[in-house]
């Protein structure tokens, strides 16, 4: 991981403040995960991202291209890497909360029921949060 200045951090916050957004999903083991993009036609912006960074990955998606984060350690670095400088997307990063529930990998793994009503609050909460920005 890269040490990022703090104007790195606000500079990548105002970023995806204004562009992008957290995304929840449901794998089909039943376990709500978080994946976090950025989108941008420049790839040249999405890699010096990254490289200030030190992590994501970089997908094309028709005519423009993403930098997103997947797994639990590089979703909670970013996430509280912005957090401080967040103004739009603060309540949305309540995804913090279900990446602290989900485990580095859990395939394989049957949740508890208690666990699963957890994550899926956590997951439900957090689409209401994307709607309720949206209105």
């Amino acid at each position: 991981m890269n040490k990022v200045t703090k104007m790195q951090a606000a500079y990548i916050t105002g970023f995806f403040d204004g562009e992008d957004c957290v995304h929840g999903y449901l794998r089909r083991s039943r376990c709500p995960m978080i994946l976090i993009t950025i989108t941008q036609k420049r790839t040249d912006i999405l890699r010096t991202l990254r490289n200030i960074l030190g992590y994501g990955r970089i997908r094309a998606k028709s005519k423009t291209h993403a930098l997103w984060f997947s797994g639990k350690s590089h979703v909670t670095n970013f996430i509280n890497l912005i957090l401080p400088y967040s103004l739009v997307k603060r309540r949305q990063l309540v995804g913090l909360k279900l990446v602290g529930l989900t485990g580095p990998s859990n395939r394989g793994i049957r949740l508890s029921v208690k666990e699963y009503q957890q994550r899926y609050q956590l997951y439900t909460k957090l689409k209401e949060l994307k709607h309720a920005h949206l209105q």
